[in-house]
């Protein structure tokens, strides 16, 4: 007997979730259901070196609070920012809100960063160790001299040539 209470007991309760399975179907009280969450936009950002990585994707309120605050660096210093330091630089330049809700920092000025390198927004000033960044066209206030070759060049001289071997004419009056 107790075996058939058993079954019974599973029959209803099968014929009760489907009895609650139709009634939310059809008037949609499923409280299960989750509820859409509205797409927020984002910006696809390249890696100047990496061409053929696919790009990392930030949140497009994220991408325009870093870029405007990278912006306000770079023109703060016109002989240019070394990339380590551009993290702490651009906390400084961030509103708290965008603070306390950006949780990975140097990741997002790391990934703005080489998005604005792609668009030529900022540029790699060539040769310089460690990596420095400036806007484009701006140039540095010392700049690293070209190196300079073992091999002398020939001098050549401004002054008045030297005299001649033949005498020349006298002219009587």
């Amino acid at each position: 007997m107790e075996k058939w209470s058993q079954a019974n007991r599973t029959l209803t309760l099968s014929k009760l979730c489907f009895i609650a399975f139709l009634v939310c179907a059809t008037v949609g009280c499923s409280p299960a259901a989750p509820k859409p969450v509205p797409a927020t936009p984002k910006v696809e950002c390249r890696h100047p070196l990496k061409p053929n990585e696919p790009p990392q994707k930030i949140h497009e309120w994220k991408y325009e609070a870093v870029s405007r605050a990278i912006m306000q660096v770079m023109q703060e210093s016109p002989g240019g920012v070394k990339a380590a330091e551009l993290t702490g630089k651009v906390k400084s330049k961030l509103a708290s809100v965008d603070q306390e809700e950006i949780t990975d920092l140097k990741w997002s000025v790391d990934t703005v960063r080489g998005e604005m390198e792609c668009r030529g927004e900022i540029e790699r000033i060539s040769n310089e160790k460690p990596l420095t960044l400036r806007l484009p066209g701006a140039t540095t206030p010392n700049p690293t001299p070209p190196a300079t070759s073992k091999t002398p060049t020939p001098q050549t001289s401004t002054s008045t040539p030297p005299p001649s071997t033949t005498t020349p004419a006298t002219v009587s009056p």
